[in-house]
């Protein structure tokens, strides 16, 4: 399975969490957060997936996180 279809996966089994780069590069086994934000930039403004400045979900940061709803 290739980085994107991972990062959906983990997003789709986590619905309306947000994950900042490095909890999605962690809870989708990508190999580092680069990747993961790779994986996010083409999410951004595509639904049902949303991207903002909020609280992790995980790590309770305040980042750019990703979400699927």
């Amino acid at each position: 399975m290739d980085n994107a279809a991972l990062v959906k996966k983990f997003l789709a089994e986590h619905p309306s969490q947000f994950f900042c780069n490095r909890c999605l590069c962690e809870g989708a086994r990508i190999a580092n957060a680069a990747q993961a934000k790779q994986q996010v930039r083409p999410l951004t403004g595509v639904k049902p997936y949303r991207v903002g400045e909020v609280g992790c979900s995980r790590c309770s940061q305040q980042r750019i996180c990703v979400a699927f709803n």
